[in-house]
């Protein structure tokens, strides 16, 4: 609506502010313009890194990406996936020892190796628990524990029954041990007709 001064009332024709209102153009020049929608106007960003602190420029923000304008970093789902592939090795270890525990150990022939004690994949054994091997008449043992060789001094042998027996002067420690016992006839030696049995026992 076109505004009016007391002079432009009296005389019927409207003032230059009624005109330029009205859409006429003013009698003077307009300096230039340039109109500039709010939404195309973004605010410079500040990116946290540590203590210091980083000017960025919009631009430089890659697009499509929610957390580059927060300057978030993306380690969620790193860590998950950390977590998911820890949790499988766990899972692949935890089944192979399963199967170490539960996979059928080769037994004595019952002739001339007729028994072992403890008996071969025990998987409950106390730690104080001798180890022995029952063998034929007339054969000779030597035994070993993990790998290394017990004193044939420490080794009690009823050689009527066949028996060799060993009583560690200390309990095992709890875990899975491996005993051997290399066994000959008599009649001959050791290097050349010895025959070697391993079985393995678990001490808790």
């Amino acid at each position: 609506m076109p505004i009016l001064t007391n002079r432009s009332l009296c005389e019927g024709k409207p003032s230059v502010s009624a005109r330029w209102l009205s859409g006429t153009r003013p009698p003077w020049p307009l300096p230039n313009l340039r109109i500039v929608a709010r939404s195309s106007i973004r605010p410079r960003l500040r990116k946290t890194v540590g203590v210091n602190h980083q000017e960025i420029e919009p631009n430089a923000l890659p697009s499509g990406d929610p957390d580059a304008t927060t300057g978030v970093t993306k380690r969620a789902p790193k860590i998950a996936r950390l977590a998911v592939t820890l949790a499988l090795l766990g899972c692949l270890v935890g089944m192979g020892w399963a199967f170490t525990l539960n996979k059928e150990e080769p037994q004595p022939d019952g002739t001339s190796l007729e028994e072992v004690r403890p008996p071969a994949g025990s998987k409950a054994v106390p730690g104080q628990t001798p180890v022995s091997v029952n063998l034929a008449y007339g054969f000779d043992a030597f035994l070993s524990i993990d790998g290394l060789p017990v004193d044939r001094s420490l080794v009690v042998e009823r050689a009527a029954e066949g028996v060799f027996t060993y009583n560690p002067k200390e309990n095992f420690k709890n875990g899975l041990h491996t005993a051997e016992v290399v066994y000959w006839p008599k009649t001959g030696t050791r290097q050349q007709d010895g025959e070697i049995f391993q079985w393995t026992f678990y001490v808790v």
